[in-house]
């Protein structure tokens, strides 16, 4: 089997890898995170565990060494966008500067293929989190070669990823509290952890048939956010929007559309050639949830967790 290792492995989407690809591949996994490395151990034996920060080059060269990986997915970030806001120096170090390591090792090391976790947010940022994760995608862009891969995969909001709005409000209702709303109008791109691991595995067969060098992503519905709250309950309290965020969010922008290549099951991927296939995909032109798939998703996030 091929040797995998995830950056921020213990986390919602390393997890979710590791369920899926457990007997697929040798797992090694990044994190900072001691206790949930320890529950990942004891429920997947198989999967070799490094405390490590991807700041800390030296560490990941010395696990580089030890793993020696043909792939690598690359999805440790600091990913809140208030608190991107107030830490932008820290932002930078991991967001940045921990990226810039993995593909320094990647490149040393000559891994096949390196995959990025990126954000609707890259695309036309207007937050810190945003401009860092734009950076990442081009800097992962930059780095290709044609013996070592590199893409990135852009996501939407990871439904019930650890820290997010899901899981927040479920454990908010539980407790008979309000759920804070912030701008009732504003839509989200969310898609569920299944579909994550769907997406970066698309990116991996690409890169066995073609060039990397490109940014994979997947058109998918938005959630309309007074509908989600809605669906787990009825008391809810209007707050003013946090530091960073913004009612419209693109996965493809006018920018990016014409270098879009349209592929099956509505995935896309954007490169340097002129394609001309798309418009531009933001929460306004998505398709709205309905309240049945809205339910569906809160399903799938409470048996997730």
């Amino acid at each position: 089997m091929k040797n995998l290792l995830i950056t921020g492995g213990s986390g919602t989407l390393g997890t979710a890898l590791i369920q899926q690809l457990y007997n697929t591949y040798n797992i090694s996994i990044i994190s900072r995170n001691e206790a949930n490395q320890h529950t990942i151990k004891i429920k997947y034996p198989k999967v070799q565990c490094y405390l490590c920060n991807v700041e800390d080059k030296t560490l990941i060269y010395n696990v580089y060494d030890r793993v020696r990986p043909d792939i690598v997915i690359h999805a440790a970030a600091m990913k809140h966008v208030n608190l991107a806001e107030q830490n932008p120096i820290q932002i930078t170090k991991i967001n940045i500067g921990g990226s810039l390591n993995i593909i320094s090792a990647s490149t040393h090391y000559q891994t096949p293929i390196t995959i990025g976790i990126s954000t609707d947010k890259a695309c036309n940022p207007n937050s810190i989190y945003g401009y860092t994760k734009r950076i990442m995608e081009q800097c992962f862009l930059n780095a290709n070669q044609s013996r070592m891969k590199f893409i990135t995969c852009r996501f939407g909001n990871l439904a019930g990823s650890n820290g997010s709005v899901i899981p927040f409000w479920i454990d908010l209702e539980k407790q008979n509290k309000a759920l804070p709303v912030t701008g009732k109008d504003m839509r989200r791109f969310m898609f569920t952890t299944a579909e994550a691991v769907s997406l970066i595995n698309e990116g991996i067969q690409l890169c066995t048939q073609r060039d990397g060098g490109f940014i994979l992503g997947k058109k998918m519905k938005v959630v309309q956010i007074i509908d989600l709250a809605h669906a787990i309950s009825h008391n809810i309290i209007e707050m003013p929007p946090r530091l960073g965020e913004v009612a419209l969010e693109y996965l493809i922008s006018k920018d990016d559309a014409p270098y879009v290549k349209l592929l099956d099951n509505d995935y896309f991927l954007i490169d340097t050639q002129q394609h001309n296939e798309t418009l531009p995909y933001s929460t306004n032109n998505a398709d709205i949830m309905t309240s049945v798939e809205i339910r569906t998703l809160l399903q799938e996030c409470q048996n997730e967790n």
